[in-house]
């Protein structure tokens, strides 16, 4: 049977399949499409231009570590370090950074080269960050033509020069980071901010180091940026005192840095519009005075950094309704009290609120116990240099989110086990040296952290040296100093696999002999194994090395081949047993500031090869060592030096002229063999404080030049051929009468050599006190009959030996009264009671004419003159200033008695 289906009628399985016919058709084509387009996109990639723009700028750099390796074939956009757009396929991003992608090393050293303005065919590029490279070119200006730029990082890239104020035509930047810890960009050529304005759109800018002394519109460029959220303005050396403001527009402003600034002022006025703010840093400002009660407006912050400035002590009515608070430095502030009435202050912030403190050096006192424990949240504290005492509590171990301790220099007693450190596997930075401290572990103790810091000295951790710190990967900082640690350092110590960048082992009763394994420690910088009993030839060192301290130990043998590192900033080797000649290249170490090699055995001639390329050498001692013939005259190119110590050599010969270019502020040659007349030219050395000459052979008159010498406080020309009357100008030596000390010697001269010599790249690299790698300036002098040894303390001393039989003649006996030769107890005659027993009479001028066959005149030729040379020196003044004269026998007399009477 069949059926009549009506010609207008389409079967439903008909239409169904033509449907899927088509629908299958469209979806091949579609296919087709999308593969030819992802064949074209394989084949050509980026744009040719853009590509070709790549490769220029990969042809200018310098790619120490092949980063760029990836930079080949035609597709640019799966290069590392470039995205690109996925429809359009341009670059949109360019992110170079150190390190380079993938690469995590330590010791990589960035890009460097030029940047070339190829760059600008990236005409759609939205980020680009070079930052953390070396270029060491002038800043790249192109970069202000881009137009579409939203983020920009050149921080730490190496550029130097003026920023343009073309920078301003960037409307479309959100993050803007120009920070340089090397200060060596400044603002435009003008020295104005005012280009930042343009930047409407910011919304984080830092400009670290960025030099902006001159850039009193700072305020009101950055009040402009409506959007702007995070502020850095550190090391800027901004004005104090801005230009007035009238709109201030930062109400979206949370973080303030202006750490570092050096404003020294009371509390910024213009300070108080920021009341947004979560975090403000003003570290390090010289800020004085109190800090005011407004402050108590900037309610919503949590982190407030005030440390390292002068403000009052009292801060009880100025923060005390910041209870938001979780952050709190004020670090070098003298708060002088009881550190639970301290925190009742912030009575409104739980404890367990707390993130971090640093209270480091503020005369708080107290113990631990009863608040720290609930302090659960910490993750930093430093209490260091305070008064705090008693026993660390068990408690701390509840700080589980610890990566920060330093209990340093306090009055703390008692022993710290493990059980206190049991929790802390966050920490990184451990310091307890300075207290009475135990740290008592296990010998199989397996410490539940890796720390990055160690500071342990006094810790008493001997005699074994400890064995867990075989655990330790990721260590850069050790010091185990004054640990009474015996032995040598056992083997496995040398293979640690952690990149050690300070190690101080000083002070312990560390023997045997180094390892070759030390050349090894490609990373150490700082190494200190002074006042030990190490012996044998001197080590092989690692290339990195700039601090080096091997005083005091035994080492013997001459200078191994390449011992001498080219970034070495301090060598000491004093009192060894080292032989052999002074490599020449020691003068080839350009950053040098101190080199003492003293008491040693070293001989032969001093190199003649110093330059001017030593700008920073400041302090040489090689005394009592082997060293022979002349002083060279290259010695006169040390244009900063400052200490001179060639004092018990035999160097012969006259001083060369060329040392007049010295700054010298102590110059030692007593105990060599220097001849011909004292130079006229000594004179010209104002700043002289110390000038010895003993034990010489120098002849003639006593130059009158040295009276120019007005900051002089010891000077001692004794056991020469001198001949000749005393200068009269000696009574323009005006320091020696001064118990304020002149020029800028006025502190110790330990303070005053750390404060020329402390290295800032270091520091931020070191928290460790690497600052103690100065010299002590040491000098023996001849006085009261005995040899005293003075070092930290000498620019205070003032030096005058009297002894033997008071002179008669016109003048002295007008000096009469004999109180005022008291506190010299080796003179003797009148008019003083003590005899002269075992000397002969004084002679007159008239019988010494008729004394030829008296043998004491050869005595007296020989060594009368040094004594007469000290003694008129005195009396000389004497004479001449009778104002004088109390004031030196005052300091005679506190001198005697603090070295004998309070004894």
């Amino acid at each position: 049977m069949q059926f009549y289906i009506p010609s207008h009628k389409k079967p439903f399985g008909t239409l169904s399949m033509r449907a899927k016919a088509t629908s299958m058709q469209l979806f091949v084509i579609l296919l087709v499409v999308w593969l030819i387009k992802a064949q074209i996109l394989e084949t050509y990639g980026c744009l040719g231009v853009e590509r070709e723009a790549l490769l220029a700028f990969k042809s200018g750099v310098i790619d120490p570590r092949n980063c760029l390796s990836s930079w080949e074939g035609s597709d640019c956009c799966r290069w590392k370090g470039v995205r690109c757009n996925n429809e359009t396929r341009r670059v949109e991003k360019l992110k170079l950074r150190f390190p380079c992608p993938a690469s995590l090393d330590a010791n990589y050293i960035g890009f460097g080269g030029e940047v070339n303005p190829s760059l600008l065919s990236l005409s759609h590029l939205k980020h680009l960050d070079l930052s953390m490279n070396n270029f060491s070119t002038g800043f790249p200006n192109f970069i202000a033509s881009y137009k579409k730029l939203r983020y920009l990082d050149l921080s730490y890239a190496g550029f130097t020069g003026a920023i343009p104020p073309e920078f301003g035509n960037l409307s479309t930047l959100r993050y803007l980071d120009l920070s340089n810890i090397d200060a060596k960009l400044s603002t435009t050529s003008h020295g104005k901010l005012s280009w930042i304005k343009g930047l409407h759109s910011l919304r984080y800018l830092d400009l670290t180091s960025v030099l902006l002394q001159n850039a009193n519109d700072w305020l009101q460029g950055v009040s402009m940026l409506s959007s702007l959220q995070v502020l850095r303005l550190g090391l800027c050396s901004l004005p104090s005192n801005p230009d007035p403001i009238s709109n201030f527009n930062l109400t979206s402003l949370t973080i303030l840095d202006l750490q570092d600034n050096l404003f020294n002022s009371t509390w910024p006025g213009w300070l108080r519009n920021f009341t947004s703010l979560t975090d403000l840093n003003l570290l390090n400002n010289n800020l004085f005075g109190p800090i005011p009660v407004e402050l108590n407006n900037f309610t919503r912050i949590t982190s407030l950094l005030l440390g390292s400035n002068n403000f009052d002590g009292q801060v009880a009515d100025s923060i005390n309704n910041l209870c938001r608070l979780a952050t709190l430095d004020l670090s070098g502030i003298n708060i002088d009290r009881d550190i639970v009435e301290f925190l009742s202050i912030f009575s409104c912030v739980p404890l367990n609120n707390w993130r971090a403190l640093d209270l480091k050096k503020t005369n708080i006192r107290g113990n631990l116990s009863g608040w720290l424990e609930q302090m659960t949240s910490l993750i930093y504290l430093d209490v260091s240099n305070n008064f705090f005492n008693g026993s660390i509590p068990e408690g701390i171990q509840k700080l589980s989110n610890l990566y920060f301790l330093d209990l340093s220099e306090n009055l703390f007693r008692g022993v710290v086990h493990e059980t206190h450190l049991m929790n802390f596997t966050k920490l990184e930075v451990l310091r307890l040296s300075g207290t009475s401290l135990d740290l008592k572990v296990d010998d199989n103790w397996v410490p539940p952290f890796q720390a990055n810091e160690l500071v342990l000295s006094s810790c008493r951790l001997g005699p074994r040296f400890p064995r867990w710190l075989r655990l330790q990967t990721e260590i850069f900082v050790l010091d185990l100093s004054n640990n009474d640690i015996t032995g040598a350092i056992p083997n496995w110590f040398w293979d640690l696999t952690s990149p050690i960048v300070f190690l101080d082992l000083s002070n312990n009763q560390i023997s045997g002999m180094l390892l070759s394994s030390l050349e090894n420690m490609t990373s150490l910088r700082a190494l200190n194994f002074a006042s030990n009993f190490l012996e044998g030839f001197l080590p092989f060192l690692p290339h990195s090395l700039e601090w080096l301290d091997f005083s005091s130990n035994m080492f013997s043998g001459s200078f191994p081949q390449s011992f001498f590192k080219p970034n070495m900033l301090t060598i000491h080797l004093s009192n060894n047993s080292i032989s052999g000649n002074i490599p020449s290249s020691i003068c080839n170490l350009q950053n040098l500031y101190i080199l003492d090699m003293s008491n040693n055995k070293i001989f032969g001639e001093l190199p003649n090869c110093w330059n001017s390329g030593s700008k920073q050498l400041m302090d040489i001692n090689l005394s009592n060592n082997n060293l022979s013939g002349l002083l060279p005259d290259s010695l006169g190119l040390l244009s900063s030096l400052l200490f001179l110590h060639l004092n018990n050599n035999s160097l012969y010969g006259e001083l060369p002229s060329a040392l007049q270019n010295c700054p010298l502020l102590l110059l030692d040659l007593g105990q060599n063999k220097l001849s011909r007349e004292i130079p006229v030219w000594l004179g010209k050395l104002t700043n002289l404080t110390i000038l010895r000459l003993m034990s010489n052979m120098f002849a003639g008159n006593i130059p009158a030049e040295l009276g120019q010498l007005e900051n002089l406080q010891i000077l001692d020309l004794s056991w020469n051929n001198l001949a000749g009357n005393i200068p009269q100008s000696f009574g323009n030596f005006h320091a020696m009468a001064s118990t304020k000390l002149p020029g800028y010697i006025n502190e110790p001269l330990v303070t005053l050599y750390v404060d020329f010599i402390r290295p800032t790249s270091f520091e931020t690299s070191f928290t460790s006190d690497v600052s103690q790698s100065y010299t002590d300036q040491r000098l023996y002098i001849a006085t009261k009959g005995s040899n005293l040894q003075f070092s930290k303390n000498l620019f205070f001393e003032k030096s005058i030996d009297l002894s033997g039989r008071i002179p008669s003649g016109d003048q002295m006996q007008t000096l009469v009264d004999p109180t005022i030769y008291a506190g010299n107890p080796f003179l003797c005659g009148p008019p003083i009671s003590k005899n002269c027993s075992g000397y002969e009479p004084t002679y007159t001028p008239d019988e010494k004419k008729h004394s030829g066959g008296s043998k004491n005149i050869e005595i007296y030729l020989g060594m009368g003159l040094g004594f007469l040379v000290g003694l008129w020196v005195v009396y000389g003044i004497l004479l001449f200033k009778s104002s004088w004269r109390n004031t030196y026998f005052y300091m005679i007399d506190k001198m005697y008695y603090r070295f004998f009477a309070g004894n």
